[in-house]
């Protein structure tokens, strides 16, 4: 929770903002019930989604794994933390896998790891909807029967779209980063370009669900 001090700054700051900005990770989807709450899949195996050997070596064992995993999370929803930010149109850099800030209507997303409810051909360059796809293991492509590459990025991938990222931060007026300790690269760099620019920056490191909905909604 923010300093009483600092609340009344950063509610009135978010309120006349005309672009803001979020990046937002693991801590904002705590109160939806990922990462699994039940215990289900430890994190290990949930570290193996993201491992590109395995995925060569063993697709059809990664796909059992990965139907899983999505399995576990679809009856996840957002809370209020991802409603807050739609409501208030916020623009929303996302590190999360789980779809959830676009079931709660964000409209200018970027998933910058993927999705796990897509999967994709590299050789058709088409995108499929998961569920639709799992039937078989590994799926395939229908068109060109090309096994179908998981949604998210493996390790060593590319992120995507950071270079429009990028220009979201530098064009916003206040920047909210949520849930995430910014450990990982590139998204470090995003608060320091904000920083650079002189750029409000709010910070909210736990009890992502109701300090996200005061601070967006009163």
């Amino acid at each position: 929770m923010l300093p009483w001090y600092l609340w009344n700054r950063a509610q009135e700051r978010i309120k006349t903002a005309r672009n803001p900005v979020a990046l937002t990770g693991a801590g904002i989807s705590l109160a939806s019930g990922i990462p699994l709450e039940n215990g289900t899949i430890d994190d290990k195996e949930v570290s193996r989604i993201f491992d590109p050997d395995y995925f060569h070596r063993h697709p059809r064992e990664y796909y059992d794994l990965y139907e899983r995993i999505l399995n576990a999370w679809r009856s996840a929803v957002p809370n209020a933390a991802h409603f807050a930010l739609s409501k208030a149109g916020c623009r929303v850099v996302t590190l999360n896998i789980d779809g959830l800030h676009r079931d709660a209507g964000t409209n200018d997303l970027i998933e910058m790891h993927g999705n796990l409810r897509e999967l994709r051909c590299r050789r058709c360059e088409a995108i499929f909807d998961s569920w639709s796809c799992l039937n078989t293991k590994p799926p395939l492509c229908p068109t060109c029967q090309s096994v179908l590459h998981p949604g998210i990025c493996l390790e060593g991938d590319e992120v995507r779209h950071f270079s429009l990222a990028l220009e979201w931060v530098e064009r916003c007026d206040v920047f909210l980063i949520i849930g995430t300790s910014l450990s990982d690269s590139p998204a470090c760099e995003l608060p320091l370009v904000a920083q650079k620019n002189g750029i409000d920056i709010i910070r909210i490191d736990s009890d992502a669900e109701q300090v996200v909905e005061r601070l967006l909604m009163q």
